[in-house]
């Protein structure tokens, strides 16, 4: 990696640089470039350390201790969202509740009206009965009268009387 560190000189300004600043200024551009070119080495070692030698050995304290704290802050954050579940869920249950019973009493109601219109039509029906009873009872004790076969159009037809005359 390479840097580049500028040392900018005053050109209008008639001063002197002293040689001690442009060693301050030199010695910083140094250990920046040396900061730089050695932290990828840096780095480098401390991951070699660390797969030489166990981070966290075999009981895996340190990893239970962390998911034990993540769990311990979990377990608020479920429980909070279970109760607003669980209220909304107790909303929809009573109003379903409510709409099954309204629903129950219309049908109810339904059965009713239907029962009503079975009985006005069982009563309709005897009524009916009856009179066409009354009138069989009347057609049957009338004393027969002779058929004229000229009272029935059909016949008359058939036997040409109803024909018109032919010129």
């Amino acid at each position: 990696m390479a840097t580049s560190c500028t040392v900018r000189l005053p050109t209008s300004s008639p001063e002197i640089i002293r040689p001690g600043r442009i060693r301050t200024i030199c010695a910083g551009c140094a250990s920046t470039a040396t900061a730089r070119s050695t932290l990828p080495t840096r780095s480098r070692r401390r991951s070699a350390l660390l797969l030489r030698r166990a981070f966290d050995p075999y009981p895996y304290i340190l990893l239970n201790l962390v998911l034990s704290c993540l769990a311990a802050l979990q377990a608020p954050i479920i429980m909070m969202s279970q109760n607003r579940q669980e209220a909304r869920d107790r909303l929809r249950a009573e109003h379903d509740y409510k709409v099954n019973l309204k629903a129950e009493l219309e049908v109810r109601q339904l059965h009713w009206k239907l029962d009503q219109l079975l009985q006005h039509q069982w009563q309709r029906l005897l009524e009916i009965q009856k009179i066409q009873t009354d009138l069989m009872e009347e057609l049957a004790h009338r004393p027969a009268r002779p058929v004229d076969r000229h009272d029935d159009p059909a016949q008359a037809r058939r036997d040409g009387a109803g024909a018109p005359p032919s010129a």
